[in-house]
């Protein structure tokens, strides 16, 4: 009888066939975890850049307008409303699934 110490062509072709399965069924939730990671650091820098404009307005006087920060990769839309002895900062913008995302910040008026 021969002694051979090496794979036969049916245990290569399952062990292929194996990770080939795993890589198809792993791949998409990558992405799908990739893509969330994006809309996170999207959501910080969004609540980031509402932050520094409500620091501004609190030590300037007020303009409340609205602020279009389309130079990003996704654009974002500042919108202040004065409410009572409150600034409210509301930013607005898509996250990659097309939903429309929406964060509020507060401050005090000067």
């Amino acid at each position: 009888m021969k002694n051979s110490s090496g794979f036969t062509l049916v245990e290569t072709i399952t062990a292929i066939s194996l990770l080939l399965c795993l890589i198809i069924f792993l791949l998409p939730s990558l992405t799908h975890i990739r893509l969330m990671q994006k809309d996170l650091a999207n959501e910080r820098i969004a609540i980031s850049y509402l932050h520094d404009e409500l620091h501004t307005l609190s030590y300037t006087t007020p303009k409340l307008s609205n602020v279009y920060l389309g130079d990003q990769e996704i654009p974002f839309l500042i919108q202040f409303v004065e409410k009572s002895n409150l600034v409210e900062g509301c930013i607005t913008w898509k996250t990659h699934l097309k939903k429309i995302k929406e964060v509020c910040l507060y401050a005090k008026d000067s």
